[in-house]
């Protein structure tokens, strides 16, 4: 039984018993958005990255594999999409089709974003002036 199944059923208990807004609940905690909707309760997903990070996450994992059209002995590249067109090592990023093989982070990585996109909203650790030009895809 894994930590979701302890904590959905006080989970549940809690949203019975209160009159709620809205819950705001980890991005890689998916489980909650089922039971918020149960009750009628908004789910907001909390995502401690920045937006910048989420950009490149995005980027690299969801729109393209930037490892695909690598030379094998190349040791930089870079991710054109973002709007600032950054280089990196390839040292410094997984690689995608390997991060895939790891079932299990995978599993959970795909089944969080899956959730994510039906969730009300999502709050990221960070604030618009701060990254405006990597808050902006994701709208105010």
């Amino acid at each position: 039984m894994g930590v979701k199944n302890y904590l959905r059923l006080p989970f549940d208990e809690i949203l019975r018993y209160l009159s709620l807004d809205c819950v705001i609940s980890d991005f890689f905690m998916p489980w909650t958005y089922d039971v918020a909707f149960a009750h009628g309760v908004p789910r907001l997903a909390f995502d401690g990255f920045s937006f910048f990070t989420r950009c490149l996450l995005e980027d690299a994992y969801v729109k393209q594999n930037p490892m695909h059209d690598l030379a094998p002995d190349a040791q930089t590249f870079i991710l054109h999409s973002l709007p600032d067109s950054l280089e990196f090592l390839r040292s410094q990023f997984p690689d995608p089709d390997e991060f895939a093989k790891n079932t299990t982070l995978y599993r959970i990585w795909n089944e969080a974003l899956e959730v994510n996109q039906k969730s009300y909203g999502m709050v990221v650790n960070s604030f618009y002036e701060l990254e405006p030009d990597y808050a902006e895809p994701f709208g105010k």
